[in-house]
């Protein structure tokens, strides 16, 4: 929480800043129609006051300027360090999510070669055996029409 405050403090005095250097520069802006009105009225103390505040002015938007600027930089690395910080774990996630997967998929293929090996195992016991009952029928099938009726139901 002690972060958020903090870059809230700095979003806020950033904005302050920026606020105080726009407000100078709209008074500098604006400072030669106040002259023009003093010289018009004759107001040589209002003309002497504005003169001096319009030279003070282009130094204190500079250094408004320059504390903005500093405070820009505060907010930025201020909003920065919060997804900074969290790269790191993120990284580690996603490479434990990686291996995970790499594991896995080597699993299963040990997995699926011991399957297929299973299958092929018995697709051979399968073959033999059709062959053992045809090569019994060659010998004795012509005397038994029921042994040929029970094949046929098999091989259906």
């Amino acid at each position: 929480m002690s972060n958020e405050n903090n870059l809230e403090e700095i979003t806020a005095a950033h904005e302050a800043a920026r606020t105080e250097r726009r407000n100078l520069g709209n008074e500098l802006a604006e400072i030669d129609d106040e002259r023009a009105t003093a010289v018009a009225a004759g107001d040589a103390v209002a003309l002497s006051r504005l003169g001096k505040r319009k030279r003070e002015l282009p130094f204190l938007i500079g250094e408004s300027g320059a504390i903005e600027n500093s405070l820009s930089n505060k907010e930025f690395s201020a909003r920065q360090s919060g997804p900074i910080a969290k790269i790191p774990g993120a990284e580690k996630a996603l490479e434990d999510a990686k291996r995970t997967i790499a594991r896995r998929k080597f699993e299963h293929e040990q997995e699926l070669a011991s399957l297929q090996s299973v299958v092929l195992v018995a697709e051979r016991e399968v073959r033999d055996l059709y062959n053992e009952c045809s090569a019994l029928g060659d010998i004795y099938g012509p005397r038994n029409i029921r042994f040929k009726e029970e094949l046929a139901r098999l091989n259906s």
